[in-house]
């Protein structure tokens, strides 16, 4: 079992607007209401996206050590995160992994950095 622990840096629920792989930079764009979050990954190694309904046991996980209702998660000893430095022969060993938690989406990402999160308020 992945030892999750919770980072806290988003609060609610957010919906995945946008998902941009571009130039080296991930970046996921999430809103609520008239609030929107750009999250960007600018050293990120792999990620994957699944629906919130295919990843329950990970769901699970998350709310048995942190609990939900944060979306940005730091995770620690995950099968993905084994999995890549397997596949790397662990020459990528200071990479971390960080789970994006969504209304209707996880995503995945392994980095070398931690995310810049940006918090904007949208004009009425």
């Amino acid at each position: 079992m992945a030892m999750i622990k919770c980072s806290r840096l988003i609060d609610g629920v957010f919906s995945l607007d946008m998902l941009v792989d571009r130039g080296g930079v991930l970046q996921l764009h999430l809103c609520r209401r008239e609030e929107r979050v750009l999250i960007s990954f600018n050293s990120y190694l792999s990620y994957r996206k699944s629906d919130e309904g295919d990843v329950l046991k990970t769901l699970e996980e998350i709310d048995s050590v942190s609990k939900l209702g944060g979306m940005l998660y730091e995770v620690e000893n995950s099968d993905y995160l084994q999995w890549f430095l397997d596949q790397s022969y662990g020459i990528r060993s200071d990479a971390k992994q960080y789970l994006v938690l969504t209304s209707n989406d996880v995503v995945e990402v392994i980095c070398l950095e931690n995310p810049d999160v940006e918090f904007v308020m949208c004009a009425r």
